[in-house]
This record gives structure tokens, C-alpha cells and sequence, in this order.
């Protein structure tokens, strides 16, 4: 069934989304924020984006010609079914924002992915916007693709996770809102709430490590391979141990979370990519075969994945008594290689005003979501 989607950003993402989902025959409208029209200008121009797929990921190749592109919010979301917020987390609040006014209790809203408290942060900056409808949120593990931009209107789409989690905001939403996305979507599974989407986002855990740990090839600018060259064994080791600290804070087996080699297998496995350790599924993917090292520190890699994802996972280990000392190293040490205090700019429970909720409350809130008051 064709479903009218309407994608809220211009990036790698972006694209892949926007031609995949064209490519499946749904109407597509792609928006992007006024001061960013540039990145998609050529795609306004030429109607579409060229999508190129490789064959394991089974997703048809081609010009997809989208059913709209605009940087105007009210045009973008005026007719859509399903709104997918595909931006870096660190744009999930200015986009609430803009989006806020037109936003109706009809629509399904999907940050693809929230990383930790997307959905929370932006259904507050909806309501604090006026909109107090009583809207739907949903939120992914991971962004859905593997992909890469290259050109102005075109993208290289290569990995399509398949068992990808899927959790309403609010959690009682979880059957209407998997119903509804997994006709766009068929291979998303259910997890249990928005806290079990956000602590099996692999990327804090991947990321910061190999970054860390490789950061003089990053002051170099040393042409290297991110995973096939900067992931180790020793790397994978302490990979290895912040998702023991990961795992740990699902004890009680309530959120379903599992290892990232298991996860990373259930993701790809189909595309051929195989290994019993993190580290090797890391160095021999078939999909990353070209991603390159960044010759740059201030990449999202540690701008995005340590104040959205490593430091908010550090404050629900501390929170509830969970181990934390790989996690707690690895965002101090960022913190000092940067020069940056992630600390400050970290969407953690505190920040959300939410600090002060016991564990029940907390899992209230995600389970019901703000129209009990909370």
C-alpha cells in the first residue's frame, strides 16, 4: 500500500530513505530547513534522486522522482502519513520546533533513529511549542541504512538492516504504530519501549572506541579505513567492554537488548556479512569496505554519538547502580580530546528535567507518555 511520507532533513539518510522508499511507490515529499537549501537544490531540480543499491540489499537502483521537494515545514507536512525525522540528534530540538505547529495526531512520527531520549526531547519541544495534541512518536535502534552521498543528488545505498527495533512513544501505541510502519518498513521488529531502542544503538559503543583510540592517524589526516585498517583487536576489546556495561543494565531481560556481534548479525547477516566478535564483523563487512577514517576530531562520531548517545547511557547506568567504568572512560576521555565539555550539551535526564524520576516513573513515562501529567 502506498503511504504519503514526508522526510524532515537533506543528508545521507535523507537521500537513501527518499529514494528507497520512492523506489517501493511511495509518495515522497523531501524537506529541508531554508538555511540548508543548497543540499537539495539539485534534487529540486532534477525531481529525484539517483539511487544506487548494492544487489545483497535486494533494494531496485535507479532515478527515484520524489513527489515533492520543498524547504517550506507547512507544505512538507501538510498531506503526510508518516513523517521521518532523519537528522543528527543534535537537530532534533530545532526540528520539533519548526515542525510543532503542523504536526496532527493523525500522523505517525518516526526518529529514524532518536538515539537516547529523542522522542521525549522532541514531544517536549512540540508541547512547549503550543501543540498539545496527543501525537505518536516512534523511534528506531539505528538509522536504517548504510549509505554515503555522492553527489548532490545522488546516493550510494549499502547496507538495509533487516530485525531493526521499532518502539512507539507512547510504549501502549507499540501494535498500531509497528501495524502502520512495517508497511513501509517490513523488517522492523518490536521492542518493548523507546529506553530499549536507545541502549541498542551500537554507535556510542563503535564509534567513540576506534576514534579514541586511532586519534593520532585523526591529527595526521592519515588516508585510512575506518574499519577494515582502525579496527583492531585491542580496539574491539574495549568495544567489547562498554556493551558488557550496556547489557548489564538490562539484567532483568525486560528489554531485550543483545550483544552487537549477535546484533550486528541479525542486521546484515543476509547481506553475507558474518564473525563471532564485534571486531570481526567490523574488519571484513562487505559494506564498509570504503569508509574512510576522519581526518578531523569535531566529527559526528564524537560531536553526535557522545552527548546523544555515550553520556545519556552513562547517566541510566549511574542512575540505577549499573557498572559505568568503560562508559564513564571513554566520555572523559573524548571530553579532554576535544577540548569540549560533552558534559554540558549531553541530553541526559537531568537536562530533560527528568532527573529526579525513580525507575517506575521513568518506565511510566515511556510507557504512557506525557498525557498523564508527566
Amino acid at each position: 500500500m502506498s503511504r504519503r511520507i514526508t522526510i524532515l532533513g537533506g543528508g545521507n539518510g535523507a537521500f537513501a530513505a527518499a529514494g528507497h522508499l520512492t523506489m517501493d511507490g511511495h509518495a515522497v515529499t523531501l524537506y529541508e530547513c531554508p538555511e540548508f537549501a543548497a543540499s537539495v537544490a539539485e534534487v529540486r531540480k532534477t525531481g529525484g534522486i539517483e539511487l544506487k543499491t548494492l544487489p545483497s540489499n535486494h533494494i531496485p537502483e535507479g532515478f527515484a522522482r520524489l513527489a515533492g521537494v520543498t524547504t517550506d515545514i507547512k507544505e512538507a507536512l501538510a498531506d503526510a502519513e508518516i513523517v521521518l525525522v532523519i537528522v543528527p540528534s543534535f537537530a532534533h530540538a530545532e526540528m520539533a520546533r519548526l515542525a510543532a505547529p503542523f504536526l496532527r495526531p493523525d500522523q505517525l512520527i518516526v526518529l529514524a533513529p532518536g538515539n537516547l531520549f529523542g522522542p521525549i526531547e522532541f514531544a517536549r519541544v512540540v508541547r512547549a511549542c503550543g501543540n498539545t495534541a496527543d501525537l505518536t512518536y516512534a523511534d528506531l535502534d539505528c538509522m536504517m541504512y548504510a549509505c554515503r552521498k555522492t553527489g548532490p543528488a545522488s546516493v550510494w545505498l549499502r547496507g538495509y538492516k533487516h530485525a531493526l527495533g521499532c518502539a512507539a512513544f507512547p510504549a501502549v501505541r507499540n501494535d498500531e504504530v509497528f501495524a502502520r510502519l512495517s508497511e513501509v518498513y517490513p523488517y522492523l521488529v518490536k521492542k518493548d519501549n523507546i529506553l530499549a531502542t536507545g541502549m541498542s544503538n551500537p554507535n556510542f559503543a563503535i564509534h567513540i572506541p576506534i576514534m579514541l583510540f586511532n586519534i593520532a592517524n585523526v591529527d595526521h589526516k592519515r588516508d585510512m579505513l575506518f574499519y577494515a585498517d582502525c579496527m583492531t583487536e585491542s580496539v574491539g576489546m574495549f568495544i567489547d567492554a562498554i556493551d558488557r556495561e550496556r547489557m548489564a543494565f538490562d539484567r532483568a531481560g525486560i528489554f531485550g537488548l543483545v550483544d552487537l556481534a549477535e546484533q550486528d548479525r541479525r542486521w546484515y547477516g543476509y547481506q553475507g556479512v558474518h564473525g563471532d566478535t564485534i571486531y570481526e564483523l567490523g574488519a571484513t563487512s562487505p559494506l564498509y569496505p570504503n569508509s574512510k577514517m576522519p581526518t578531523e576530531k569535531l566529527h559526528r562520531y564524537f560531536t553526535e554519538d557522545v552527548p546523544y548517545g555515550l553520556i545519556p547511557a552513562l547517566s541510566l547506568l549511574k542512575k540505577f547502580g549499573f557498572p559505568h567504568t568503560a562508559v564513564a572512560t571513554a566520555a572523559n576521555a573524548a571530553c579532554i580530546l576535544c577540548g569540549r565539555d560533552f558534559f554540558a550539551e549531553a541530553r541526559t535526564l537531568e537536562r530533560l528535567g527528568l532527573g529526579d524520576l525513580s525507575g517506575e516513573a521513568l518506565l511510566d513515562l515511556v510507557r504512557f507518555g506525557f498525557q498523564r501529567g508527566a
